[in-house]
């Protein structure tokens, strides 16, 4: 074993990581961070970590590199960091998540307007969540979903979980306490979301599709929601406000309903965005078949 060769592609690897950190991330962090780390618990004592900044630096590089705890404290005893033990680090690791949740958010908050958070004092928490889906760089092209609950209160991230594609929508990602309105879009309008959120006592507005929601009344006979819509266009009624129950696994909800007509402008609009998204949809698949048809057609030939 050369022992002397292992430290120099060591030592070539961390100075590229300070490399990235001095040029790419130091430029960029927010002030007073020893207070975040302090509020946070981060740098509860300062005993083996002086600083924030010497604590972020070790976090950079664990997570620019394959370095195991027990490397990484040798790492940082070699800078002059510290010289705390791996399990120490591992310990610090752990209740670092806060404090890098807090420079998240002032980084992230840099690019948006100050927002007037002065109109929510008094109410409810009000908590967006919504999800979306990034595609992966290479050949295969992985997604990756971002699921994220906002608060509009605290005008920050409050939750974020990150899945494979194939997790779908779903408030069950997210926690939630009495007091809190999460709103969300067609994707999570499911009677399973919504008894969910009911049961952690909170309270929720969820847009919905009528064919795909059911509703039924006091005596748990179905309400027709797409009858009740073309009843109310008919009789060129606006509003339609009504109540039911949701049922999901033997759970029961109690749900209001409230449909407005669109404005002709939004309901042209609408309908044109659907029909788009159903002719890409429609190509899609027309070109699946053709791609079967014709891996069909060459195993054919290979046979004959």
């Amino acid at each position: 074993m050369n022992l002397q060769n292992d430290f120099n592609k060591l030592d070539s690897k961390i100075q590229e990581v300070f490399e990235n950190w001095d040029n790419k991330i130091l430029p960029h962090l927010p002030q007073q961070m020893d207070e975040m780390a302090k509020r946070t618990g981060a740098l509860h004592r300062k005993r083996g970590v002086c600083s924030s900044i010497d604590l972020l630096r070790i976090l950079f590089l664990y997570a620019c590199s394959n370095f195991s705890f027990r490397i990484l404290a040798a790492a940082a005893c070699a800078l002059g960091i510290s010289v705390i033990s791996d399990t120490a680090w591992r310990k610090r690791f752990s209740k670092a998540a806060p404090f890098l949740r807090e420079i998240l958010h002032s980084l992230l908050s840099a690019f948006l307007p100050a927002a007037d958070i002065s109109a929510f004092d008094g109410v409810k928490n009000v908590l967006p969540a919504d999800a979306s889906v990034i595609r992966q760089n290479g050949k295969q092209q992985h997604q990756q979903r971002i699921h994220l609950c906002y608060s509009l209160n605290e005008n920050r991230m409050k939750q974020v979980k990150v899945s494979d594609q194939h997790t779908a929508e779903s408030l069950a990602h997210f926690s939630m306490k009495k007091g809190d309105l999460v709103l969300a879009d067609a994707g999570y309008g499911t009677a399973q979301n919504f008894i969910y959120a009911q049961e952690q006592g909170a309270d929720v507005i969820l847009r919905i599709m009528p064919k795909n929601f059911c509703l039924y009344d006091a005596q748990g006979e179905k309400i027709s929601l797409t009858a009740l819509m073309k009843e109310a266009e008919e009789k060129h009624m606006e509003w339609i406000d009504g109540f039911g129950y949701c049922k999901y696994k033997g759970k029961t909800g109690f749900v209001r309903i409230i449909a407005h007509r669109l404005p002709d402008g939004q309901a042209a609009k609408a309908r044109k965005r659907k029909t788009r998204k159903a002719e890409t949809v429609n190509l899609t698949v027309y070109c699946r078949k053709l791609v079967c048809t014709t891996l069909l057609i060459r195993q054919a030939k290979m046979i004959f």
